[in-house]
């Protein structure tokens, strides 16, 4: 049996566009503005973390394997995300850009030869504040 082949990647600037006519559409502009874009991604995070808040870190490791939590997770991180690009497209930041920097930082910051516990956070993951 052939291989079907993959989804498209995301392209972010076509995103970006599909929400700036979105939001015309609506006549929702004036209400795009950073400050209220990066609270709404705030309130889509803090929902995501909702999912998990009262599990065991295995329960929350295995969440997705519920159909319906897994629904919950995808549509809480597609909102997550959706208004990310916004708020990179309302400040004029190229999230492409800014991650390979960011990644260039956190490698400098965390050698992979140091072992946990140096660095300012112990343990710290791939990103950072």
């Amino acid at each position: 049996m052939a291989e079907r082949p993959g989804p498209e990647p995301l392209d972010l600037a076509i995103l970006q566009a599909t929400l700036r006519q979105f939001a015309a559409d609506r006549q929702w502009q004036p209400f795009h503005t950073p400050k209220n874009l990066s609270t709404a991604l705030m309130v889509e995070a803090a929902e995501l973390a909702e999912i998990f808040q009262w599990m065991t870190p295995e329960q929350s490791a295995r969440a997705h394997a519920d159909l319906a939590t897994r629904e919950r997770i995808a549509h809480e991180i597609a909102d997550v995300l959706l208004y990310l690009v916004q708020v990179a497209d309302h400040t004029g930041v190229d999230i492409a850009q800014a991650v390979r920097d960011k990644l260039v930082l956190n490698a400098r910051k965390y050698p992979a030869a140091s072992p946990l516990g140096t660095g300012p956070v112990s343990g710290a993951a791939l990103v950072d504040e």
